[in-house]
């Protein structure tokens, strides 16, 4: 949900939430080369949709294993 002019104590409590928020994405970010599987055991290859050679080297970054979607005329409008 949105919150356009949140109150005083939304801010606050939104504040108190974020040191917890920070530490769930770390903890994220050192599994992100793992192997991906739901809780019985399946395998999901995770792959990043991608429209320049920058979007795929981040996407490596957090673990993609590959290319969903190259946005090839993306690579024709940089060049």
């Amino acid at each position: 949900m949105l919150h356009v002019a949140p109150n005083a104590d939304a801010l606050r409590a939104a504040e108190s939430m974020m040191p917890s928020v920070a530490s769930g994405m770390h903890a994220a970010r050192s599994r992100a080369h793992e192997e991906c599987r739901m809780a019985d055991g399946t395998r999901i290859e995770v792959f990043a949709n991608v429209g320049s050679l920058a979007e795929a080297k981040l996407a490596m970054e957090y673990g993609a294993e590959g290319c969903g979607l190259l946005r090839t005329e993306f690579l024709f409008l940089e060049s």
